[in-house]
């Protein structure tokens, strides 16, 4: 987890989150699991930190002229990670991709795509 990242509505860092899984890993990780296992997305992990940010070069006066940023807690960061690489191992492992799927795929980029189109 990137400690550089903003925290959501509720101020929770990585750090913080880091330290709460060195003392208790096993309840932070039944936690999670129970979350997954439930498909339960708690409400309060819901909530995100608002902040209208002013696009280059424009004025603050119109209100079309803002770019929303959104920062969600912590933890549902976490839950996200956690879902997307279970996806994906259940995908991959299932053989369910396709050998032209580059998109959300591991060790591919844009490039590999380009480079399979050229040759």
């Amino acid at each position: 987890m990137n400690r550089n990242k903003t925290p959501g509505e509720d101020d929770v860092t990585s750090e913080i989150l880091q330290r709460a899984y060195n003392l208790l890993p096993q309840s932070t990780a039944a936690m999670y699991d129970g979350c997954l296992r439930t498909t339960c997305f708690p409400i309060t992990w819901n909530k995100a930190k608002f902040i209208p940010i002013v696009k280059p070069g424009k004025e603050t006066c119109d209100i079309t002229k803002y770019r929303p940023i959104s920062f969600i807690n912590t933890a549902a960061n976490v839950l996200e990670k956690i879902l997307i690489n279970n996806l994906m191992h259940y995908m991959h492992s299932s053989m369910l991709t396709r050998k032209n799927q580059y998109g959300f795929t591991p060790q591919t980029s844009t490039v590999d795509a380009v480079m399979a189109l050229k040759g």
